[in-house]
Formats: C-alpha cells, sequence, structure tokens
C-alpha cells in the first residue's frame, strides 16, 4: 500500500493556492466595495451603486475572455465545464457549477452572474471580484454565457431571425442595446416568449416552430446580443485563442563563488492532466537572463521553468493558470557537494506497530533540511543521504521509490539518491521494516546527523515504549484515531534513538494499515514538495545503470485497503487522473474511518 497517496489531498492543498489579488470572499449578502471607493474618503458604497445596471452595447468578450482565463477558469475549467486546476481543493458538495454548459447556463440570467461576480459566494469559496470594474464584469458574464452557446450551429436559425424577427428587432440590433434589454432574461425565459408571444407587439410561434427550433432560437438571441447581428462572420470572429504571453527570468547561483556556466540551458513547461504539452529552450545570456516569448497557456495548465545544473534539476516556482503579462521568474541554483555537513534531520517520526505474529513492523519518516547554501548530491548519480537501519531489520520498504532507483543499499542500512537543495524541510523519506519480536524488543537505531525533534508513536493498546531518555505524552488523536505519543530529547550524529518495546495486554485489533495512514496524514502536513519528489524520481531513475525494479506494497488483507493499493498503483502508473485519484482515494479513506468506527463502537 502506498503510504504517500494517503496523503495526497491534503498535499494538493498545500502545494496550490488561488491568486486572485484584491478579490475577497464577504459574508453572506455583505458586497466587497471598487478599489476606487476604498482608496477614496467618501463612505463605502451601497450595494445599488456597485451592481451597475448593464451597458447598451454588447459586452468585450476579448477582455471578458482575459478576465475568465485568469480569474475563473482554475476553478471551472477552461472551457467554463469544471475540471478547473483548483477545483478538487474546493468542497466536494459545492463543485463549481458548469457555466459553459448549455443545460446549465439556459436557466440562468446575465444580471444573476453579475451579482454573483460582484458578490461572491461564501459557501462556495468563490470570491467578490471587487478588482474588476462594472464593465469588466459584465465582460466576463458575457463570456460566460458565450461560452455555453458559441459551440451551436445556428444556420438556420439565422434565416428564420432575418425573415420573421429581425424586421422589429432591427433597431435593438444596430444599436448594440439588446443585451441591455435581456440581462434580466434566461434563454429559458426567451423561449417562452418566442412560444406564448408578447402582447400585443410580439405575436406567438408556438404553432409555427417545433420545441427544439424555439429553443435554438432563444439560444441565437442570446448569442447576437453578446456578439452583434452583423451577419455569421461575426460569430466566427470571437474565437478565443488562449493568451499570448512572453515568461522571463534569471538564473541566479546562490552558492557562495558560484558562477552561471557559460552557455546554460532552461526549458519552460506546460502540463495539463499530468501530461506536458508545451516544451520550449532558451539559453541564458551572460547576465544570466532567460525569455520565452509567444507563450500560449491556458487556465487550466501549470508552468514552471527548469533547468539541470551540476546533475541536479532546479526549477522555479509553479506559475498555476496563464502567466501575467511579462512574467518574470526567479531560477536558483546552487553548487554541488558530497559532503553532508549542514544536512539536519527537523524531525524524526517513527510508528510502531501492534506485534503479529512475532513481527513487529515500524514505519519511519524523516525529514531533513539542508542549512548550507550547496546541494548535497553526487554528480554521478550515486547516493549521498545515508539512514542506518537497526541491527535484525528487514523486509524494507519504501514510499515513494525503490531498490535500484531512488535507494541504494548498504551494509548498514541505505543511501537515497535524490538530491538534497538548500532550505528547511524540504526533502522526505518514508520506508517501513520488520523486526522479530517476543513480547520485548530492545530497539537500538543510529543516526547520522543531527536529530532536532523526536516523534513515537503506537496504537493506544501498546505496544508501550519505556528508557530513560524517552518521555511519555499521553494519549494523541490522529485523523479520529488515538495513539500514544512519546518523543526523546534532541540526537546528535552518531547518537542512538533507543527504546524499550513491551507488548501490553489485552491487545486490541486495529488494522497496521489503518495506523500508518493516519500517521501518514499527520506526517504530511509538515509539508511535502510532491511535484519536486515526482520529477526528482524520474530524474534518479533516468540515470545510467539504475533500473527500477517491482515495489512491492505493505501486507494487508482488507478489502478496502487492497482497493487502496491497486488505486495507488494506477496513479503512479499514470492509469489516472489527479483530480479522480484525489476525489475516489477519499471515498475510500471515508469508508475505512467507518468501518474502524464501526469497530470501536463494537
Amino acid at each position: 500500500m502506498s503510504l504517500f497517496g494517503l496523503c495526497a489531498a491534503f498535499i494538493a492543498l498545500l502545494v496550490t493556492g488561488c491568486s486572485l489579488a484584491g478579490d475577497l470572499t464577504p459574508p453572506p449578502g455583505q458586497v466587497v466595495p471598487q478599489p476606487a471607493a476604498i482608496s477614496s474618503s467618501e463612505p463605502a458604497p451601497t450595494a445599488e451603486l456597485i451592481l451597475a445596471p448593464p451597458p447598451n452595447t454588447q459586452p468585450n468578450l476579448t477582455r471578458g475572455a482575459e478576465i475568465f482565463s485568469e480569474k475563473c477558469a482554475p476553478c471551472h475549467g477552461d472551457l467554463g465545464r469544471g475540471g478547473g486546476s483548483l477545483a478538487s481543493n474546493l468542497p466536494s458538495d459545492f463543485p463549481p457549477p458548469p457555466i459553459g454548459d448549455l443545460e446549465y447556463a439556459r436557466t440562468a440570467k446575465p444580471e444573476d452572474w453579475y451579482h454573483v461576480v460582484s458578490t461572491g459566494v461564501a459557501e462556495g469559496f468563490m470570491p467578490a471580484f471587487a478588482s474588476l470594474s462594472d464593465q469588466e464584469r459584465w465582460d466576463v458574464v458575457g463570456y460566460s454565457f458565450w461560452l455555453a452557446i458559441s459551440s451551436e450551429n445556428f444556420q438556420s436559425e439565422e434565416q428564420v431571425f432575418a425573415e420573421r424577427c429581425a424586421e422589429c428587432h432591427q433597431e435593438d440590433a444596430a444599436s448594440g442595446s439588446s443585451f441591455a434589454l435581456i440581462s434580466g432574461a434566461s434563454m429559458q425565459d426567451l423561449f417562452q416568449s418566442i412560444s406564448e408571444g408578447i402582447q400585443p407587439e410580439m405575436p406567438a410561434f408556438e404553432e409555427s416552430f417545433a420545441a427544439d427550433q424555439r429553443y435554438a432560437l432563444a439560444n441565437f438571441f442570446m448569442l447576437r446580443s453578446l456578439v452583434g447581428f452583423e451577419g455569421a462572420t461575426a460569430l466566427e470572429s470571437t474565437d478565443i485563442e488562449p493568451l499570448s504571453r512572453s515568461v522571463r527570468g534569471k538564473v541566479q547561483n546562490r552558492s557562495a563563488g558560484g558562477q552561471i556556466p557559460e552557455g546554460l540551458q532552461v526549458t519552460l513547461h506546460a502540463f495539463e492532466d499530468e501530461l506536458e504539452v508545451i516544451t520550449k529552450h532558451a539559453e541564458v545570456d551572460e547576465n544570466g537572463n532567460f525569455t520565452f516569448t509567444d507563450v500560449k497557456i491556458t487556465a487550466d495548465q501549470v508552468t514552471v521553468v527548469t533547468t539541470e545544473y551540476q546533475g541536479v534539476l532546479y526549477g522555479t516556482q509553479i506559475i498555476q493558470g496563464t502567466p501575467e503579462e511579462d512574467q518574470s521568474l526567479t531560477l536558483e541554483i546552487y553548487k554541488s557537494t558530497i559532503a553532508p555537513t549542514n544536512v539536519v534531520v527537523d524531525r524524526l517520526h517513527a510508528i510502531f506497530s501492534e506485534p503479529a505474529e512475532g513481527i513487529l513492523e515500524i514505519t519511519q519518516l524523516w525529514i531533513f533540511s539542508n542549512r548550507g547554501d550547496e546541494t548535497v548530491a553526487n554528480a554521478d548519480g550515486e547516493g549521498v543521504l545515508e539512514v542506518i537501519l537497526p541491527q535484525g531489520a528487514s523486509n524494507l520498504q519504501f514510499e515513494g521509490g525503490s531498490i535500484g532507483s531512488r535507494f541504494q543499499m548498504t551494509d548498514s542500512g541505505f543511501l537515497d539518491r535524490i538530491p538534497l537543495r538548500p532550505g528547511d524541510q524540504n526533502h522526505e523519506i518514508v520506508f517501513s521494516f520488520e523486526m522479530a519480536y517476543d513480547r520485548e524488543l530492545e530497539f537500538s537505531q543510529q543516526v547520522q546527523y543531527a536529530v532536532e525533534a523526536v516523534v513515537m508513536l503506537s496504537p493506544e493498546s501498546g505496544p508501550e515504549l519505556k528508557g530513560p531518555d524517552v518521555f511519555d505524552l499521553g494519549v494523541q488523536e490522529l485523523n479520529g484515531v488515538p495513539f500514544n505519543n512519546y518523543n526523546t530529547a534532541p540526537l546528535n550524529p552518531g547518537d542512538q534513538l533507543a527504546a524499550t518495546v513491551k507488548a501490553s495486554s489485552p491487545p486490541l485489533s486495529l488494522p497496521t494499515d489503518i495506523l500508518l495512514g493516519g500517521f501518514a496524514l499527520a506526517a504530511a502536513l509538515f509539508g511535502a514538495r510532491f511535484w519536486w519528489l515526482r520529477q526528482d524520481k524520474k530524474f534518479a531513475a533516468a540515470e545510467p545503470g539504475h533500473r527500477p525494479i517491482a515495489e512491492p506494497s505493505l501486507s494487508s488483507q482488507d478489502p478496502l485497503i487492497q482497493q487502496i493499493a491497486a488505486l495507488d498503483d494506477a496513479f503512479e502508473d499514470g492509469e489516472i487522473k489527479e483530480k479522480d485519484y484525489i476525489e475516489e482515494r477519499a471515498a475510500l479513506k471515508q469508508n475505512i474511518l467507518q468501518l474502524l468506527k464501526e469497530e470501536a463502537d463494537d
């Protein structure tokens, strides 16, 4: 079973964010004032002043597309039909509505969507877009309706409109005021008006056209109120291309005396649904500057610029959605060293499972920092970070790698081949092993680095941990499951993490994998570099002479645990999208927690 997968949803929340500068979600019923009002000495405007009437011209759909790409697409998706890059972070019972779907948009009124854009939806974590002017809010509303309607073919309806409707509606069409006139009506309302007529000016067309043609006429009229009535080419001219941007940046060597090598290559990557859809290369100049021009990135994509230096992959911050105009990035690189002088372990977590059949399983999470200004890495791809295992450890298993790819076995433990870049708590190793156990075990494990904090856990029913340097902190709940919580004083390089592990009775039968899952969830909150971990794994596996081997799963006979393990494997192999993976895994985890609660109640 994949431990790291259990905390994927939490990690997703840590490594993504919604960039909506100047926009805040107000309490229900509260209106956020415009920026101009905030900087004025006048009182904040009332809702009536903020919620301006629609303009007497068509919305600017090009401007609306730009706003939608920046502000809306991260949740609603590029086409307004869901699946935005941040949608999975929102409450599952309040997903972003599919505003780009015609069936959904048919019953909506433009003025209602304008109110939503203006005031936000607090329970859905949608902010009030106070940073937008009145016109810009109407523009993005118009573009949202255009997304829902524009894929329809209205050739026959345009002919009908020209023959039966244009004579009466010609003045509105010419002035562009038709959008203002119908902004308080939905396409369903227009269908009713077409069907029943508006006495005495407009006759009923229920007998003249079938229902599907009346619906199409209603949709056509809404579309033409957005794009104008000057022939069919008006629709074609509103096709919106992805925004073209220039992405600029500078490579900086942060190591003392570090230089920018001549001819250093940088690469821009854009990903969508975990697939790389854009790859561009550039060479830095003598000052480390680089530029990518005419970059067309949609709001559903994520972008990063990377480079390889002294055998290590480095990258900029990840851009979520469409880059800002003339996006400027910083790409920091460091010299490499094989001396782990400045390596510390911020936290060493160890969980001792309930012994079974003479076997004690121990899972550990090591969280590393590099306090120096050089990356700890070996340019030839060999491992540098070392973990020593206790005498008698067997059945070593890893989360996030395997022997032969990320990890190398040694006589006393293993080495990690992934580079440790400078920074705090930016590197993690999760692994488990087994030890023979007969009611008591003298556990002793040497550490190679300074360890600033040690946390040891065991199920509430045992085993118990004792020792002169072991402090019992009582019972603590993690993910709703009670654990015995222990710690020790900080450790120096060469010290032993030691404890006497004694069984308690009567034992409480709790599935080990569930306990490990709760531990992994808690540990994940300390911050995992999920994206970099995956990139480093690929980078390490690509080194010559290293071939990944099959990674075994943690043993469990529980069907739900097996389902989660299978789901984790499918995600690792790229057979399932991350959004679907997170949703399915969350549902399985809830089933497990419910079963666990039922067992405890029994």
